[in-house]
């Protein structure tokens, strides 16, 4: 058996020029602009005495959430109404602070007495009404119906 050697990287072909040197007559392409290309528009400016509207995913408020064991308590409170509140004139807006709070407090335990069973208590509060639900679930096979007792 006779072994031929491999040539060597020099051997096989010579290095490519760099890219600006392979057409040194040619000058880099350009994108040369569109007569009927327009800027692209600046956002309009702040009018003055309005209040500028934050994006639908900006939630002015606060939001906590806290596990205790297996539980699960959330809470959150929306400031955005006390804050339209305060922009009003004075007989207008309501003087009790805590009337304007609007918020949501759910507590959640996925296996209450250790069986899987589920407790849902969830607090509504807005500016007009209020909501109290409290849901109780109790797993049972497929085959039967599901247990459950909710009352609003």
């Amino acid at each position: 058996a006779t072994v031929v050697p491999r040539p060597k990287q020099s051997q096989c072909l010579p290095p490519l020029p760099p890219p600006h040197a392979r057409h040194p007559t040619r000058p880099p392409a350009q994108k040369s602009p569109t007569p009927d290309a327009t800027p692209p528009r600046p956002p309009p400016p702040h009018e003055p005495g309005r209040l500028p509207v934050p994006p639908a995913s900006a939630a002015m408020g606060a939001q906590q959430s806290v596990n205790a064991g297996k539980a699960k308590v959330d809470l959150h409170v929306d400031l955005t109404h006390m804050l339209c509140e305060a922009l009003l004139l004075p007989p207008l807006s309501s003087s009790a602070t805590i009337s304007q709070i609007v918020g949501r407090i759910s507590l959640k335990h996925p296996s209450l007495f250790g069986r899987s069973e589920k407790l849902d208590v969830i607090l509504d509060k807005g500016v007009n009404d209020s909501n109290v639900v409290v849901a109780f679930r109790r797993p049972r096979p497929e085959w039967l119906s599901q247990q459950s007792f909710v009352i609003q």
